[in-house]
């Protein structure tokens, strides 16, 4: 996890069982790949929604010190510098930052990239959703889909991980992490 956090990647397992290291997608950049709708021909059957301040920053910095290598220690604060985010860090959400230190870490940029990664999963956990729905087989964690729920509000979600029901009638639940607000 450490080589992959460097790389400024996500290290997980597909659906095949192989490990793979590779930058996720951003939730605020790529096209969905499926839209979980509700009503007549949509594959939505019930979602839970939640939001949370627990584990969101605007701001990570990120530290390397490697003492075994003679290596300088290096650092870099990556933050949200978007006006238009919530959680932007000249904004009213004021600055939160979070940290991370590595050892693996011995350049500027590569405790950028890392900072980069972990801010990213640090802005998006203040909303979160449980949904139920028609299985899809194509999905992956890490995937990006939109849903479209009863009440008409639309969100864009990164895929956290997924459960497929063996009984007969089950359905398929995803938990994801809300990227943001779909207009």
């Amino acid at each position: 996890m450490e080589i992959a956090a460097v790389m400024g990647a996500e290290c997980y397992c597909d659906a095949d069982g192989t490990f793979r290291i590779a930058e996720l997608p951003d939730p605020a950049t790529v096209e969905p790949v499926w839209t979980i709708a509700a009503g007549e021909g949509g594959v939505y059957i019930s979602a839970d929604r939640g939001m949370s301040l627990d584990g969101v920053h605007n701001g990570v910095l990120a530290r390397g010190e490697n003492a075994e290598a003679s290596v300088a220690p290096v650092s870099s604060l990556v933050v949200d510098n978007d006006p238009d985010s919530p959680t932007y860090w000249s904004g009213p959400f004021g600055h939160r930052p979070g940290f991370y230190s590595s050892s693996a870490l011995i350049t500027v940029g590569q405790c950028t990239a890392a900072a980069t990664l972990k801010l990213r999963a640090a802005q998006a956990p203040n909303a979160s959703a449980d949904v139920s729905s028609l299985p899809n087989p194509a999905l992956e964690p890490g995937d990006i889909i939109r849903a479209l729920y009863p009440d008409g509000l639309k969100e864009i979600h990164q895929v956290a991980s997924f459960s497929i029901s063996l009984e007969v009638g089950g359905d398929f639940g995803l938990h994801t992490i809300s990227a943001k607000e779909d207009s």
